[in-house]
C-alpha cells in the first residue's frame, strides 16, 4: 500500500500506533546526538518515515524546533 505523508500524519496524530515510529504526539523526549544534545523537548509533528522516522520536535529551553532523526531522540524520563 503506497501511503502518502499525510495519510500517515493524520493516523499518528489520531494516536494510531505505527510500525517503526516510537514516538506521539507531545510526548516528552530528550536529544542524544548532536548540538542540542542532553537538551528535552516535545514532540511535534511526524515529518517522515522513510528512511526513518523524522520528528518535528520544539526544544523546552528556547522554544526553537527543529526535525530530527529519531535514531537522535529517548524518552524523557
Amino acid at each position: 500500500m503506497d501511503e502518502t505523508i499525510d495519510t500517515i500524519r493524520k493516523a499518528w496524530n489520531s494516536g494510531t500506533q505505527l510500525e517503526g515510529v516510537n514516538f506521539a504526539l507531545n510526548e516528552s523526549v530528550a536529544l542524544i546526538g548532536g548540538k542540542h544534545s542532553g537538551q528535552l523537548a516535545s514532540v511535534i509533528s511526524l515529518e517522515a518515515v522513510s528512511p526513518e522516522p523524522r520528528y518535528l520536535i520544539e526544544l523546552g529551553l528556547t522554544g526553537g524546533s527543529l526535525v530530527v532523526e529519531q535514531s537522535q531522540l529517548r524518552r524523557s524520563l
